[in-house]
């Protein structure tokens, strides 16, 4: 119990303690997130009246911008922490359109004895309030001032709460000691039944991984090890070769298990060893009564393990889930979980990952961590409405889940469910904290800053992650790429060639060598890399090489090379069964051909997409400015309410509202109407030639010269994209309109010079030369 003579408020059997931030069910703490206690403390300090929803959003989140979901998902889980108690079920009332009311009677008192019981709520609420956990997306604004002020307070706001987590993570966290750096060698099975071939292993793994003092090596980064110790990827682990995988990752213990049986009963033994000396740590056996029991009996087998290597009984408790819960009750369902597990490790193409996946979900429909693996693998293959759906699936499943999975799944589905790219830094950030040996936070708060066009975050979370994880492949990854981005092409190169090495394999090196060579121009380099992948242009690429190729060709001006390799993809992505992927490129062709001035090509391959527009914000943009207006307002009027997504209300809406006051004429509106991107409008490049293409037709010369140097000077950002070529154009157009001629005439060159092998019938190239001759002639 906490200290004496500290107020308490009692109701039936739970009791709230305000000094120590935590409710208590007799004398059992009932671990609560800090704003969970919050809402639950408020309400119970006004019990038997109407709380309305503002005045609880008023007095837990004071100034803070928090949506009413926030609220109803904290009495949400309230109401999970007092399921264990049936007559407390309807302790927090409902009152619909107004508010909440506490029904129970609360009495205060004082509390006379102390036991140190706190302290799973306390490290949680240290911790996740250092990285702000109540932080919220900005409110989509009622007026463009608004909004661009609520989108760089959240953007400050966030880089704040990243470097008070990246403070206390160098500064606060646990000794290394405390950590117990762990590689699971695989099960020896000598039952003679293939069920449990892998699966006890994944099962292992996800028990010890719900203890924030467990790191366990991923299989993914075990595969890497093993290919960086020259031998395949599917070599099995056995004792022998996953303890030198262990002394080369600098782990500490390896666990190896085994499983037998006698008749129907089953034996599980776990040994854990220290890696450097070979030395038994300790080991623990459990018997299981039949098949049926082998998940429970392995849950017990590895709760002994975790407290003989010294995690407490109160770290336990809070943090240890049964594995039917945490996955699947089902056998079966786990064992082709760990099939796609295991596919995903050895880089095998996604759709044989996603079979795997689906076939678990099909034996257990209840299988949440089987739908967040369906909602990456197809995020991957840029299917994003299934992949939204299945993060969805993922997140209304994941209640019962423990503790990592919940925050894991809870990430995932606003960053990438609702993209609220926001919250889901937000919330991998809480992560992070309250798992700071867990390398997902670390390069999933990367990849969102990189979507964002935060690359500083990026590359200060990349540069401190890899300190902790020096050999994690996906933060080489992220991190190459925000290195790309910010034109840092030398760092990106040593990146990229070392997480060849480690674990992205042949086709991330030349995919990123690619990018280089085509961002410094350097045609030997292009030259070499495509010959590359003409001799690979198979398997999982089949579809991503011609339409990137694509992409590069017409940057270089090249239209004619590039319409059959985007049909190549197109085909490609159709023959796979990826429709939206399919629409996706079509859509990318078609923004090529309106640039490069063939409107008419590009309306006809719009008019070959299946999905409606209302999916395709990047395609109602694309309609806008071919003039189609009425699509791009009914678009406009359907996505009128707040939208969680990030990048649709900052970047997609402000830009369909800009072509559409281009197509209308009225270039001040397009102006007023990108404002809201301004925070995240280096993300590509097409927020900055919106607007100077918008300052240009308004005759203001040097905002327009300014908006196109934002372009010519990150060529790192997009590589491969024609605006970048065509930014020349632009700026070419703003110096004659500022009457400077040899500042004008060199930016044409420079276009003539990167489109000296372009289609010489290229719209756009002859209206450029054009005005170049005209320029030549007014000099003379």
């Amino acid at each position: 119990m906490p200290s004496p003579n500290h107020e308490i408020y009692k109701f039936g059997r739970f009791w709230l303690s305000p000094s120590r931030h935590a409710l208590y069910l007799d004398d059992a703490e009932v671990p609560l997130a800090p704003k969970s206690f919050d809402v639950l403390l408020y309400l119970a300090q006004n019990p038997g009246r109407l709380v309305t929803k503002d005045e609880l959003l008023k007095a837990v989140w004071a100034d803070a911008f928090i949506e009413e979901a926030n609220l109803s998902q904290q009495v949400f889980r309230l109401r999970k922490a007092f399921e264990s108690v049936p007559a407390a079920a309807n302790l927090i009332c409902t009152m619909p359109g107004r508010g909440y009311q506490f029904t129970a009677d609360v009495s205060l008192g004082t509390l006379e004895h102390s036991a140190d019981t706190g302290y799973t709520v306390e490290r949680w609420r240290e911790r996740a309030h250092l990285v702000v956990e109540e932080l919220a997306p900005p409110r989509p604004a009622t007026s463009f001032v608004t909004a661009k002020r609520l989108s760089l307070a959240a953007a400050v706001l966030g880089l704040a709460a990243l470097a008070s987590w990246l403070t206390w993570r160098g500064h606060n966290s646990p000794a290394p000691t405390q950590y117990r750096q762990v590689v699971i060698a695989d099960f020896i099975n000598s039952t003679g039944d293939p069920t449990f071939d892998r699966t006890l292993r994944r099962a292992l793994e996800v028990d010890l991984e719900q203890s924030p003092y467990m790191d366990v090596l991923s299989e993914r980064n075990g595969v890497s090890t093993l290919q960086l110790m020259g031998r395949s990827s599917d070599t099995p682990l056995t004792a022998d070769v996953a303890r030198e995988i262990c002394e080369r990752t600098n782990r500490s213990v390896l666990i190896e298990g085994s499983i037998s049986s006698v008749g129907p009963e089953y034996l599980l033994t776990l040994l854990a060893s220290d890696c450097n000396t070979g030395k038994s740590l300790t080991s623990a056996k459990v018997e299981a009564a039949d098949k049926g029991k082998v998940l429970a009996a392995l849950d017990t087998v590895a709760a002994l393990m975790r407290s003989r290597l010294g995690e407490s009984a109160q770290s336990l408790a809070s943090y240890q889930v049964p594995l039917k819960e945490a996955t699947t009750p089902s056998l079966e369902a786990l064992k082709a979980y760990s099939t796609g597990k295991y596919l995903q490790s050895q880089g095998r193409r996604r759709v044989e990952s996603i079979a795997a996946f689906q076939r678990a979900v099909e034996l257990d429909p209840n299988f949440a961590m089987a739908y967040r693996e369906l909602g990456i693998e197809n995020r991957n293959l840029s299917q994003f409405a299934f992949s939204t759906q299945y993060f969805q699936k993922a997140y209304d499943l994941s209640g019962h889940l423990s503790n990592y999975e919940q925050l894991l799944i809870r990430a995932d589905y606003y960053a990438y469910g609702q993209s609220n790219l926001i919250e889901g830094i937000k919330a991998f950030q809480v992560m992070a904290s309250v798992f700071p040996h867990d390398p997902v936070p670390i390069y999933s708060i990367m990849d969102e800053s990189t979507i964002l066009g935060q690359y500083a975050v990026s590359i200060s979370t990349g540069e401190r992650g890899l300190k902790l994880f020096p050999d994690n492949a996906l933060i080489y990854e992220n991190l190459g790429e925000a290195y790309m981005k910010v034109n840092r092409f030398d760092d990106c190169e040593a990146l990229t060639r070392k997480n060849a090495q480690i674990g992205k394999g042949d086709t991330g090196l030349h995919l990123g060598l690619f990018d280089i060579a085509f961002a410094k121009q350097d045609k030997a380099s292009i030259a070499v890399e495509s010959q590359w992948f003409d001799a690979h242009e198979d398997g999982a690429t089949v579809w991503y090489f011609p339409s990137f190729r694509g992409e590069a060709s017409a940057a270089d001006g090249k239209y004619r090379q590039a319409l059959p390799l985007y049909e190549n993809a197109y085909r490609s992505a159709q023959r796979a069964n990826l429709p939206e992927t399919a629409d996706k490129i079509l859509i990318d062709e078609a923004a090529v051909q309106l640039e490069l001035g063939f409107p008419e090509a590009a309306a006809a391959t719009l008019r070959r997409i299946d999905e409606p527009a209302d999916n395709h914000p990047q395609l109602v943009s694309l309609q806008a400015g071919l003039g189609d207006t009425s699509s791009a307002e009914r678009f406009l009027a359907a996505h009128s309410v707040p939208n969680p997504d990030t990048l649709m209300t900052y970047i997609y809406l402000p830009r369909i509202r800009a072509a559409v006051a281009l197509q209308r004429g009225k270039p001040l509106d397009a102006i007023a109407a990108l404002d809201p991107a301004k925070p995240y409008e280096m993300r590509d490049f097409s927020v900055p030639t919106l607007r100077g293409d918008a300052y240009l037709r308004t005759r203001q010369a040097q905002p327009a010269v300014v908006e196109y140097r934002k372009v010519l000077d990150n060529p790192g950002i997009d590589p491969t994209s024609v605006l970048y070529p065509l930014a020349h154009l632009g700026l070419a157009r703003a110096y004659a309109m500022q009457a400077k001629p040899a500042e004008a005439r060199q930016e044409y060159e420079a276009l003539f010079t990167l489109w000296k092998d372009a289609d010489p019938d290229l719209p756009v190239l002859q209206q450029a030369h054009l005005e170049y001759a005209k320029l030549n002639s007014a000099a003379k």
